[in-house]
């Protein structure tokens, strides 16, 4: 017989199957993962390539002003999907319980 985890809503899973998140929905964790392992990647490359391309002043020279934009946005983009993924991850596995079975959600 399977050993099975019992969650607080009263649900049981077997332990044979991988559980991310919380409530039991593996699929969903396994996105959220995703998405923030990318969004993390993508904004660190971003953001140490732009400062590899700064001289010695500081400044990014005129022919790599672009690139350097491009770059930052990227890095911007690459922290918000981070960001995202991670805040709905904690709303969802604190705020966002489902009612135990047999009682009304509020």
């Amino acid at each position: 017989m399977p050993q099975l985890l019992v969650l607080p809503d009263g649900r049981r899973l077997p332990l044979d199957k991988p559980v991310i998140f919380k409530h039991g929905r593996s699929r969903m964790g396994t996105v959220l993962a995703v998405a923030q392992g990318l969004g993390l990647a993508t904004a660190g490359v971003s953001l140490g390539t732009a400062l590899s391309m700064r001289g010695p002043d500081g400044r990014y020279s005129t022919s790599d002003a672009g690139k350097a934009r491009t770059l930052n946005a990227t890095y911007l983009a690459g922290a918000y999907v981070f960001a995202a993924a991670y805040v709905y991850g904690v709303l969802d596995g604190v705020v966002l319980t489902p009612a135990p079975p047999g009682h009304p959600a509020p």
